[in-house]
Protein backbone atom coordinates (compact mmCIF):
# COMPACT_ATOMS: atom_id res chain seq x y z
CA UNK A 1 0.00 0.00 0.00
CA UNK A 2 0.98 3.78 -0.47
CA UNK A 3 2.97 5.04 2.56
CA UNK A 4 1.65 8.66 2.04
CA UNK A 5 -0.02 10.70 4.74
CA UNK A 6 -1.48 13.30 2.26
CA UNK A 7 -2.02 10.76 0.03
CA UNK A 8 -3.62 8.58 2.27
CA UNK A 9 -5.60 11.41 4.03
CA UNK A 10 -7.14 12.39 0.64
CA UNK A 11 -7.63 8.94 -0.29
CA UNK A 12 -9.65 8.33 2.94
CA UNK A 13 -11.75 11.24 2.38
CA UNK A 14 -12.31 10.84 -1.10
CA UNK A 15 -13.54 7.18 -0.34
CA UNK A 16 -15.80 8.21 2.39
CA UNK A 17 -17.65 10.64 0.39
CA UNK A 18 -17.52 8.21 -2.42
CA UNK A 19 -19.13 5.34 -0.36
CA UNK A 20 -21.65 7.77 1.20
CA UNK A 21 -22.71 8.72 -2.51
CA UNK A 22 -23.04 5.67 -3.45
CA UNK A 23 -24.75 4.34 -0.17
CA UNK A 24 -27.34 7.28 -0.72
CA UNK A 25 -27.84 6.60 -4.41
CA UNK A 26 -28.51 2.91 -3.90
CA UNK A 27 -30.64 3.67 -1.23
CA UNK A 28 -32.70 6.27 -3.33
CA UNK A 29 -33.02 4.18 -6.31
CA UNK A 30 -34.27 1.40 -4.07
Amino acid sequence: MNENPKGFLRLSRRRKSSVTVMHERSGRIR
